[in-house]
């Protein structure tokens, strides 16, 4: 690569760049905040303040959803710019734009057509993908995910089977982890330890090495989970979770065996779903870039094939449509695999993972398609008329994005979640900074934004429950609607335990804050339980002498 050459790659990687910040930064506190990013920074800040891996003030350890590593990122950004909503979502934000420069190298890696130019469209979809800013924004996990694994791979591909134990040692702990990130990222492994075994040239030499194949892998699996162990123990993670380390293991050994190896395949979701609409999910959600890759693939499917049948010989085009086709049938299998697993309840931010690389096999096949007239012989106008239609592609591309902004969920705003920092600055006001609240149905968003310990009622599937729940709560907050769980004559006891012991201090919207009347000693809550307990024994044998007929 000539000096020109490269300051013009790098130009273009800028402007990318700053496309993708003009297409974050500005929102980054702008969006309420989502149910899974209010958890993750629940658990990084009491990994800061109070030491607890737990997700609330229930000794609830977090393995049950997730691996540690992405919640240890927030945890740093905490560290380093301060509990907020803004250092909540840089760590995703930050991923995202990485991503982009990751996709940009890949392709230019994989010596597809149009090379830098190529690689900077390829850039601008990742850049712009609406659904993916949206994970950006809302701190999903699956960014780190993407973010690890797809770093690996663009590591080996630039070493291929000539990789050093430095470089296996590196790529391993990226593995790493993607894995301990969400145990999808297991995935990647599929890949990087194909091209470790075949090997990857610019000049088409392929080199099979099974032995070095079978070396690679097996060094990569174990450093896998000496890296976990390296982790987790030097993090002093055995103090801080409440079932000790062992459990822990025990947790994560589970819960991705559940995950890989999925037992109860009929809770998916997509078992419930038609297959028109879950590709319209994958076509709105991942708009405009899902359809163009498919079509994409599905062009170069039928060129390759056309080249076999026809006996025609070019090898660097067919070398291309190879490449290309690995891309294309491997995202599809593991879109397919990943409409059978059980633990896919989110499974389009799964999708996420596989979008980034439908990009790659899109501008490398369109880009060959229409730029490639500019290197026929045939006259100078068609050098005029491809820069003209890839202005015009550009053009509708922005277009789509424009209408992908609207139709794929990019910047989603539930109205009632607007109403959020109101009420977490009430609960500051009638509560001390370790008095924990009750907070129905979003706990994790409220007490993140109030900076309390917080616990639900949903699902407790008793009326006893919940009491006991709220028996230490300093506050309560509801959303005003019944709660669904409990029956006509449990809802009755609730609403009048509540009016006993609790004073409704302000109505915010649809939301009601109940304050605690006053503290009461042990002794006290013990016969406020025991209270409780005559009520609901009272509504088994007959509701109506609680609440009249």
């Amino acid at each position: 690569m000539n000096n020109q050459t490269g300051f013009r790659t790098v130009l273009l990687l800028l402007c990318v760049l700053i496309i993708g910040g003009f297409l974050r930064f500005p929102f980054i506190t702008m969006l309420p905040l989502g149910y899974d990013e209010a958890i993750w920074g629940n658990v990084a800040r009491n990994l800061i303040d109070l030491g607890t891996y737990t997700r609330s003030i229930w000794t609830y350890p977090v393995f049950k959803d997730h691996p540690p590593v992405h919640i240890y990122q927030i945890s740093l950004s905490f560290m380093m710019t301060g509990v907020s909503v803004m250092s909540l979502r840089l760590p995703s934000v930050l991923g995202s734009l990485v991503l982009v420069i990751i996709f940009f190298l890949i392709y230019v890696q994989l010596d597809l057509p149009k090379g830098s130019l190529g690689a900077f469209l390829v850039g601008l979809g990742v850049a712009s993908t609406p659904y993916g800013i949206n994970m950006a924004l809302h701190a999903h996990v699956e960014i780190s995910v993407l973010l690890y694994g797809s770093l690996a791979l663009l590591i080996t591909l630039r070493t291929g089977t000539e990789t050093h134990w430095y470089t296996l040692l590196l790529v391993g702990g990226l593995i790493a982890f993607s894995v301990f990130s969400k145990f999808i990222g297991v995935f990647f492994l599929v890949p990087v330890l194909l091209v470790l075994c075949v090997g990857w040239r610019k000049s088409g030499k392929v080199s099979v090495n099974p032995i070095h194949f079978f070396t690679s892998g097996m060094f990569l699996l174990v450093l896998t989970g000496i890296l976990l162990g390296t982790v987790v123990i030097n993090l002093d993670l055995a103090s801080r979770i409440p079932t000790g380390l062992w459990t822990y293991y025990q947790g994560i050994a589970a819960k991705f065996l559940d995950v890989i190896l999925p037992i109860e395949v009929d809770q998916a979701p997509w078992r419930t779903m038609s297959l028109g609409k879950f590709i319209n999910r994958l076509h709105r959600y991942f708009f405009p870039g899902f359809a163009l890759g498919i079509v994409a693939g599905i062009i170069s499917l039928g060129q390759l094939i056309f080249f076999r049948l026809s006996g025609k010989s070019n090898v660097g085009l067919v070398r291309v449509l190879i490449t290309e086709q690995y891309l294309f049938l491997g995202i599809m299998t593991c879109l397919v695999v990943l409409c059978c697993m059980s633990g896919a309840t989110r499974s389009m931010d799964y999708a996420f993972t596989f979008i980034p690389f439908l990009y790659v096999v899109l501008i490398s096949v369109f880009t060959r398609l229409v730029m490639d007239w500019s290197n026929t012989s045939m006259h100078r106008g068609w050098t005029t008329s491809s820069r003209v239609i890839t202005l015009l592609a550009l053009s509708s591309y922005f277009i789509m994005i424009g209408f992908g902004l609207v139709v794929g969920k990019p910047w989603e705003i539930i109205s009632k979640k607007m109403q959020f920092p109101l009420i977490a600055a009430s609960l500051r006001e009638i509560t001390g900074p370790n008095d924990y609240v009750i907070i129905d149905p979003y706990g994790p968003e409220i007490s993140f934004l109030a900076e309390r310990p917080y616990d639900i009622l949903y699902p407790c599937d008793s009326i006893e429950e919940i009491i006991r729940r709220l028996t230490d709560a300093r506050a309560v907050v509801l959303e005003q609607r019944d709660l669904p769980n409990l029956t006509t004559a449990e809802m009755g006891a609730f609403k009048q335990y509540l009016n006993d012991h609790f004073d409704l201090v302000r109505a915010i919207d649809d939301y009601s804050v109940y304050l605690q009347k006053k503290k009461r000693s042990r002794k006290a809550r013990i016969m406020r339980d025991l209270n409780a307990s005559k009520v609901t024994d009272s509504l088994k044998g007959n509701p109506s002498q609680f609440f009249g007929k």
